[in-house]
């Protein structure tokens, strides 16, 4: 299974809505994303397909906080995201699926 390009798209914009967004407190932000907000928009400059191991995880770990995450911003997400939580659920299991079927855990550790 691979991910679409549609589906990169969209991942980039979840890594910059979460980066930009007041989604997660910058105190905690590394704790909750696993990188740093300057690390995750370090991705987003280096931006390029195939993406690397780090930026599935912080793509992987955007769309998972900002479905899940009790940021209190839902009514403003589709706003700054550009898509709906339905669709954030949907690219996230794609995401999912193709890092199992790389060998990968959702976490980005190796099976």
């Amino acid at each position: 299974m691979a991910i679409s390009t549609t589906d990169y798209t969209e991942a980039k914009a979840w890594i910059q809505a979460i980066v930009e967004g007041p989604f997660i407190d910058d105190d905690e932000f590394d704790t909750v994303m696993g990188v740093t907000r300057d690390e995750a928009r370090r991705q987003l400059a280096d931006w390029s397909l195939p993406l690397g191991r780090d930026t599935y995880v912080t793509a992987n770990s955007a769309m998972n906080n900002l479905s899940g995450y009790p940021h209190q911003y839902f009514d403003e997400l589709e706003a700054i995201a550009g898509h709906d939580l339905k669709t954030i659920e949907a690219t996230l299991a794609r995401f999912n699926s193709y890092l199992r079927s790389t060998g990968n855990t959702k976490s980005g550790e190796r099976k």
